[in-house]
This record gives structure tokens, sequence and C-alpha cells, in this order.
């Protein structure tokens, strides 16, 4: 019987991958996007002046890292009897952790309650509220800021804005 002594190896050095080769794939993306995010971090503060663009593509692959990496501990925390106690109790602090970060991420709102996040965390420093103010964003019955979930009118007041 012949053994292939390179994939001994890759089993060897990539232990996720005899878990699920699907999800070390996922992984594997994972550590391509930190990569292109460090690389675009650098090159926003490369200079005196910030890098719009660079910076604003760091934010977005932020978001897909975030989402990801979440979905691969939770997928990983969910089979946690294929990993040591050791390893199942790591997973599942890490995925507390991602949880926090995660929320407001995916479901554009605050933890535990129903306000959107406000556009005061944009790491480009865009004050969307302010923006659309601006631009004349209302529609024309009494004044109401116009909801982009089908034009149900929202209640605004200093905190958060609400279809109703």
């Amino acid at each position: 019987m012949l053994i292939d002594q390179s994939w001994e190896e890759f089993e060897r050095q990539n232990p996720l991958a005899k878990f699920s080769f699907y999800l070390w794939g996922r992984v594997s993306v994972l550590f391509d996007i930190r990569i292109e995010i460090l690389q675009c971090l650098d090159n926003a503060f490369a200079n005196d002046l910030i890098a719009h663009e660079s910076l604003s593509r760091a934010e977005m692959l932020s978001w897909l890292w975030i989402l990801g990496a979440y979905e691969v501990v939770r997928t990983m925390c969910q089979a946690d009897t294929c990993f040591s106690p050791e390893a199942a109790a790591k997973l599942s602090t890490l995925k507390r952790k991602l949880a926090i970060v995660r929320m407001p991420a995916a479901k554009m709102e605050k933890i535990g309650k129903s306000i959107p996040v406000t556009s005061g965390r944009s790491a480009a420093g865009i004050d969307l509220r302010a923006y659309l103010k601006s631009r004349d964003w209302y529609n024309r019955v009494g004044k109401q800021p116009f909801d982009q979930t089908g034009g149900r009118h929202c209640q605004t007041n200093a905190k958060y804005t609400r279809a109703t």
C-alpha cells in the first residue's frame, strides 16, 4: 500500500483540514483577507494624509472578516466533541468575543436592542445622518426622513431612527 507522504504532511500542518477540508478552505480565505486588511491599513496611513480608498477597503474587508470568522468558529463550536476539551473551551470563548463585534456589523443594530448602529462607527468618519440631511433625503409627506426599507416613515430622535 502506497501512502502519499505529502498528504500526511499537509494534514499534520493543517489539522483543521482533517476535521473539514471545506472549513479549512474558509479559514485560508480569512487569512488572505487579514493580509489584505493589514496592507490596506498600512497604505492608508503611509503618508501625512489618510488614503481614504485604502481605509475604506480595510473597513469593508474587516466586515467580511468578522462575519466569516464568527461563522467558522460557530461551526466548530457546534462540533465541539470533535475537539479536545481545551480547544472547545477556547473556541467557545472566542465565539463570545467575536459575537460582540459581529452583532453591530451583521445586524446593523446594537447588541440586545433594535436600535440601529449610528454612523459614528464609520472608519472613514462619515456622518451619514448629516450627509442625508444635507442631500435633502426627505419624502414629501410630513417632512419625515425617508426609510430605504420600502418607503415607510421614520420617527427620529437624537439617539436613533426607527421605522414605523
